[in-house]
């Protein structure tokens, strides 16, 4: 986000975050709240967040070099004199009770203001009274002319000189690193733009559409509701354009049809500029009073007639009263293929007008779909992002689209952070070095700097070993010492019991452990729990009956699912939030070379019908309910006393025919 904006920030950056730009792993958008530091720069841009920067540089370690006087107020009798006569205000000579005690102050007043600042990273509190009035007291506390939080002499300020360049190099090579690699993950491309209507008006549009898209793509145009805006259809932009296709929103008139015709018009007219666009192949999905709108508007300009069209939640409208008075019988004449979706409780058009324009289009032998939806109201209510997801796959189906998929995330590109990640290693070692020279010319105890020496060079010891044992591949000696070393006594039977199921992988042992560790944390996710049986063959088991065995799926769904779920206690309502988020993530559709494997999946974003119940599985399990395929290749899962079917996604695959007449 702050790539895209880097000077003048976003008016609602939550919002914007929420539907342009976070991953479908969170739940909501509130992580990103609690970072202030970032959100500062959101809110008022780069400049603001440097000006912060060079705040807290300016007041913790800017200097001039010169020996530190105490402020008037903590000066006494004598002090103003021994400053004058020269005075030695070293660490190796006898300092004023005045000048020492300012130095404590500062120290302390620093090592607090760090903390907060630290703290303003992870969680809220630097926009908060209570601690942002805290965190800049602190801050002026610490501030000292000469040489900064350190106490010292003057003869420090070479090496805070050296080290404030090198901190400011790394800083400036990480904020780089940061944008470079912010641009290569990013799968999408955002275009705002703005269309001009024939009496002056401007529409607001946006568009995105795939990064990796080559040439023109189809165009697929969204014409959102009444309880919506621009600014809040960017998680709809975003599923299309996950299909290949360049996706097109924008803010039009809700009150006045007229200048909604004339709004559109400039809309489609404008895509035809852009040379991402394919002229003849456009879609429209239009829900609401976009879709009555929409066919508002074809009524009385079939020629701007689309492709495809995806109508939601729409009814009948007066417009279509002249086609059938002054041509009776022989239709209305449209080359677009249609999809209607309606509730069957619909509670705003009845489905009877549904119906009504259905006979009216196939009497023109327009390719015509209806599906009316039991028990669902005008807005389709939780499953309203499966009917998104199964709009755009219709769109993709028709264009041939549909294997051009942009999964996320991409790859990490890790290697990118190599220079930046030098930097701050030496930056590291030398503050160490310096610490650690601090020690033992400092005054300090022989035995508390030998101590301090050994403590550190043990945890560090202690922390390489772990990450490196971890790393390792598994075989029977890395297992063992993992055993003792990483896995908690009271998962060792779990981990023994997995060992027996992975011999002969090709697996990292950190894999298992964090595999084990994350089975038990779901163990008692839902009341009452399996018994140890079950538990092992289908919650911590990693083979869910189809394709090989895998242990780097198990943190990717948990990660996922488990808070969309954590609130549900009852096994059903949880099968049922998860068979309706997966499904809203992945297409199901026939075909080759698509994955059938858990990870790969997941990674395409894409599968089969039988890739979908293994994923089915797999989720289940990530969340703490025991799962199985049946005997007819169909997820269930177990409910005590016994077992029973899954519950089923409202749209379980997409049509990869093109559409008949009805």
């Amino acid at each position: 986000m702050i790539r895209d904006s880097p000077v003048t920030g976003y008016a609602t950056p939550t919002v914007t975050y929420d539907q342009l730009y976070s991953s479908p792993r969170p739940d909501q958008a509130g992580a990103m709240q609690l970072n202030d530091v970032l959100m500062l720069a959101l809110w008022f841009g780069m400049p603001a967040l440097l000006c912060f920067a060079a705040s807290i540089g300016l007041y913790l370690g800017c200097g001039s070099g010169t020996a530190p006087r105490a402020p008037a107020f903590l000066g006494r009798p004598g002090l103003a004199e021994a400053e004058q006569a020269g005075a030695d205000f070293s660490d190796d000579g006898v300092q004023p009770d005045a000048v020492r005690a300012l130095w404590i102050l500062q120290g302390t007043s620093g090592a607090a203001a760090i903390v907060l600042l630290v703290g303003f990273w992870f969680n809220r509190g630097l926009f908060v009274l209570a601690t942002g009035a805290l965190f800049w007291t602190f801050l002026m506390l610490a501030h000292r002319p000469g040489t900064g939080i350190l106490p010292g002499p003057a003869k420090s300020s070479l090496w805070l000189e050296e080290g404030r360049r090198l901190v400011l190099t790394a800083l400036s090579v990480t904020v780089l690193t940061a944008f470079v690699w912010a641009s290569v993950r990013d799968p999408f491309r955002r275009v705002p733009f703005t269309c001009k209507t024939p009496d002056g008006g401007a529409v607001r549009c946006l568009c995105v559409l795939p990064k990796n898209a080559h040439g023109r793509v189809p165009v697929v145009v969204f014409v959102h509701g009444a309880g919506h805006s621009l600014e809040h259809v960017g998680k709809v932009l975003r599923c299309i354009a996950e299909l290949g296709l360049a996706a097109v929103g924008f803010e039009y008139d809700k009150t006045n049809r007229g200048n909604f015709n004339a709004q559109m018009r400039s809309v489609l007219s404008e895509l035809s500029r852009y040379r991402w666009m394919l002229t003849n192949q456009v879609a429209w999905i239009s829900h609401s009073l976009g879709a009555q709108r929409t066919l508002s508007f074809l009524a009385t300009h079939p020629e701007f007639a689309p492709s495809v069209w995806v109508r939601l939640s729409g009814g009948w409208v007066p417009e279509l009263e002249p086609i059938l008075t002054n041509a009776p019988g022989a239709g209305w004449v449209l080359n677009t293929k249609v999809w209607l979706l309606h509730g069957e409780q619909d509670e705003v058009f009845p489905a009877a007008e549904v119906e009504r324009l259905a006979r009216l289009l196939r009497a023109g032998n327009t390719s015509v779909r209806v599906d009316i939806l039991q028990r669902h109201g005008h807005n389709f209510g939780p499953d309203q992002d499966v009917l998104w997801r199964a709009a755009a796959e219709f769109c993709a189906v028709q264009f041939g689209r549909l294997d051009r998929i942009r999964a996320w995330p991409l790859p990490s590109y890790w290697y990118l952070w190599f220079p930046a990640g030098a930097l701050w290693v030496i930056l590291g070692a030398r503050l160490l070095r310096r610490v650690f020279k601090g020690l033992w010319s400092g005054g300090t105890s022989p035995a508390v700097a030998i101590l301090a020496v050994a403590t550190s060079m043990l945890a560090c010891a202690v922390t390489v070993t772990k990450v490196v044992l971890s790393l390792l591949p598994l075989t029977r000696h890395t297992a063992q010492i993992a055993r003792t070393v990483l896995v908690e006594p009271q998962l060792r039977s779990d981990f023994d019991w997995m060992l027996g199921q992975l011999w002969g992988m090709k697996t990292r042992v950190g894999q298992v452990v964090d595999w084990v560790r994350l089975a038990d944390l779901q163990r008692g996710f839902v009341t009452p729990g399996p018994d140890e049986a079950v538990y092992r063959s289908y919650v911590l088991s990693p083979d869910t009956g189809v394709g090989r065995l895998s242990v780097g799926w198990r943190r990717a769904l948990w990660e996922y699912f488990f808070p969309r779920v954590r609130k549900e206690s009852e096994r059903g309502m949880v099968a049922t939030i998860v068979a309706r988020e997966l499904r809203a993530r992945l297409t199901v559709a026939a075909g080759e070379n698509v994955p059938e494997d858990v990870e790969g999946a997941w990674r395409r974003q894409m599968t089969t019908p039988s890739g979908f119940e293994n994923l089915y599985v797999a989720a289940l399990r990530a969340v703490g309910i025991p799962a199985r395929l049946n005997e007819n290749g169909q997820t269930e899962f177990w409910a005590a006393p016994g077992w029973r079917p899954a519950p089923r996604p409202l749209v379980e695959g997409v049509t990869t025919t093109p559409l008949r007449s009805e």
